[in-house]
């Protein structure tokens, strides 16, 4: 019986080890999932959703004229990196794949975007004052959304 109960415990103990943390996100990612957090914190919006699923958010090799992915049914935003690989980028994409976290759909301008090519995307977002601009508007429409609710 106590043999029993240690193999229990021991086959628990390895399995907890190995289920991912959901207080980190990726290394490569972190960065950027936290400016998000503090930038859209400073909105006044919940960002539970996103505390609660910081192990969701990964870099994924996707298809060529793919920079990011969001898939409801797992919260799984992921990233492809060999795209992302201007800072630039990698920020516009996380910061849109974040939006679908909270359930902002694709837009026909600003950070919603879809179809951007990497040179658009740079001249878009590249400039302090257009990425302020955009980023206000993207958590504008967070927060009227988390109000109605």
């Amino acid at each position: 019986m106590k043999k029993s109960i240690i193999i229990i415990l021991l086959a628990i103990s390895l399995i907890m080890a190995h289920l991912p943390t959901p207080t980190k996100v990726h290394s490569i990612l972190g960065a950027d999932v936290e400016q998000f957090i503090k930038d859209a914190e400073s909105y006044g919006i919940d960002t539970s959703v996103i505390r609660d699923s910081l192990d969701h958010i990964t870099p994924f090799p996707l298809g060529n004229n793919v920079y990011g992915v969001y898939t409801p049914f797992t919260r799984q935003v992921s990233i492809n990196m060999r795209n992302c690989d201007n800072p630039i980028i990698l920020r516009a994409v996380m910061y849109h794949e974040l939006g679908h976290v909270f359930g902002i759909g694709h837009s026909s301008g600003g950070i919603m975007e879809t179809g951007l090519s990497p040179l658009e995307i740079t001249l878009r977002f590249g400039s302090t004052n257009s990425w302020l601009l955009y980023k206000s508007a993207l958590f504008v429409e967070i927060k009227k959304l988390q109000d109605k609710k």
